[in-house]
């Protein structure tokens, strides 16, 4: 499922948790830029974590526009993602 930003990937798993990982290619430049993106992710993901489903394996894969692209717009991109793949628990489809 793709974004501007990113592209989710996803699928259920035998497991009670979910797990989350990010990719992030080394062309999109030095580790000092690839690491500030994940930190930003792990940090959004972190605030939704309560919300989102149990039992899948998420992948999100970053593309070259969010090199510059603010914090809120990143948030935005992850929310609009796990709403249309439908990854938010019941009535958990919030901003946050």
């Amino acid at each position: 499922m793709g974004h501007p930003l990113l592209v989710l990937i996803f699928r259920r798993s035998n497991q009670s948790s979910t797990r989350i990982g990010f990719s992030i290619t080394k062309k999109f430049g030095n580790a000092v830029h690839r690491n500030r993106i994940k930190r930003q992710l792990r940090e959004i993901i972190r605030s939704r974590i309560k919300s989102i489903k149990q039992g899948y394996d998420l992948v999100f894969v970053v593309r070259k526009d969010a090199k510059e692209t603010p914090y809120d717009n990143l948030d935005k991109a992850v929310h609009n993602l796990l709403k249309r793949g439908k990854l938010y628990k019941e009535g958990e489809s919030s901003s946050k």
